[in-house]
């Protein structure tokens, strides 16, 4: 009441002209003060109206707005049409406004109009895939038509699954004298081919059987059916396992596409010959040559005797010295191999030095990465490492690359280590 009293005393006097007209404007002013002090009063209670100030326009500044695509949290089979939503939440503005998201899904774009005032927007599309593979599938939300700046984006990707791969045993194989061989074969059935390449990974033995080795091959659709025979190194339980994957994709769970592996386990009998005791002379000693390395894939040099090693065959193999003492720790000593079709390459990598630990890696390409990995052995310490590597059949002749990794250096001795190789 007295803010009230003190406000009509003064409309008096300037009525009464008692106070000079150029006062007029520092009443007013006190006025306003008075009366912004008493809305904020009542804006203060409960029951009050709040009025907040918005952005008449809402544009690329605002940075506080959002987009989410949400697809399929599981892998979807082909011929299924799974729906995506994009919501998309915006910071307070003046409506309504126009707005337009634009999709693409798998390579195929769509655009949707609204006319909205809400601070929550949310889109739906259904998308029929017809062909396994990966998806990127990515939204972007404009606020006028034509499209400037999009306000937000966002980006995701859809694996859709569908093959079968049927992987069985051929039991009747012969017996080698220091390994079993068995004939596997793999049939894989896709619901439909595509321009692209598959690549088809076979483990034979699984993480708790010891796998003796990997083959990879790069396969044509829709169907595909493969025989690939494979020697065991010592008896024991195996497993086969195949997995399919995009060709230009890391062999992980989140791009697997097919897996099969047949239902009994193999038994593998390594069979021995042994011959009589014949007392003959000592033979000469045996000199092994060092081998012919370089620390490069391009620089690699072939693992035979055309670069003055012994010769690579299937009854004596051939043996070279290696030296890493020169070559820091995380380095490698590289070799060239070429193969024919049906050759098995078997390699052993043994006296390594007190403290040392070296990895084999066979390569079908000279980017040494994972994915162009056929072969391993990394156990460790200073454990021998060995692997054995088919060159598929009905390929053509092919050159890999040999890679002997130096994960950790010795420190009290010179880091040397022996090859022994052989094909098959």
């Amino acid at each position: 009441m007295r803010d009230t009293r003190i406000v009509s005393t003064l409309f008096r006097c300037v009525a009464q002209q008692r106070i000079p007209i150029t006062l007029s404007a520092l009443v007013m002013f006190i006025m306003g003060g008075m009366l912004w002090i008493a809305g904020a009063d009542v804006s203060a209670h409960p029951s009050a109206i709040s009025l907040r100030r918005v952005p008449s326009t809402l544009g690329p500044t605002a940075s506080t707005s959002s987009l989410k695509l949400v697809i399929p949290s599981t892998t979807v089979m082909v011929n299924t049409s799974p729906t995506f939503t994009a919501i998309a939440m915006l910071v307070p503005y003046q409506g309504p406004l126009d707005f337009q998201l634009d999709w693409e899904i798998g390579g195929t774009p769509f655009s949707e109009k609204t006319t909205s005032s809400e601070l929550s927007l949310v889109f739906t599309k259904t998308y029929t895939v017809t062909q396994i593979g990966r998806y990127l599938t990515s939204a972007k939300l404009y606020t006028s038509v034509p499209k400037t700046t999009p306000i937000v984006s966002d980006t995701n990707t859809l694996t859709v699954n569908g093959g079968v791969i049927d992987v069985q045993f051929d039991p009747t194989q012969p017996h080698g004298q220091t390994f079993v061989g068995m004939n596997t074969s793999i049939t894989l059935t896709l619901p439909a081919a595509r321009p692209d390449a598959y690549r088809l990974v076979v483990d034979f033995g699984d993480q708790s059987m010891a796998v003796t080795s990997t083959v990879t091959s790069t396969l044509a659709l829709p169907v595909v059916s493969t025989i690939t025979y494979h020697r065991y190194a010592s008896p024991g339980t195996y497993r086969v396992s195949a997995n399919l994957y995009p060709v230009d994709g890391p062999a992980n769970a989140t791009t697997l596409l097919a897996t099969g592996s047949p239902a009994n386990l193999i038994t593998a009998v390594v069979g021995s010959v042994y011959l009589p005791l014949i007392t003959k002379p000592e033979p000469p000693p045996i000199v092994i040559p060092n081998c012919n390395a370089n620390n490069t894939s391009v620089d690699a040099k072939p693992l035979d005797s055309s670069s003055g090693q012994a010769v690579l065959h299937a009854t004596n193999g051939m043996k070279c010295n290696g030296l890493l003492q020169a070559v820091p720790e995380g380095g490698s000593d590289f070799y060239l191999i070429t193969m024919n079709p049906g050759e098995v390459f078997d390699l052993q990598l043994t006296q390594l030095q007190p403290g040392a630990d070296y990895d084999l890696y066979l390569y079908n390409s000279q980017n040494t990465i994972s994915a162009n990995r056929v072969a391993k052995s990394n156990q460790t310490g200073t454990v021998d490492e060995r692997f054995i590597y088919v060159h598929p059949l009905g390929s053509a002749p092919f050159t890999y690359y040999l890679r002997v990794y130096q994960f950790k250096k010795s420190a009290t001795a010179e880091n040397t280590y022996l090859i022994t190789a052989y094909i098959k």
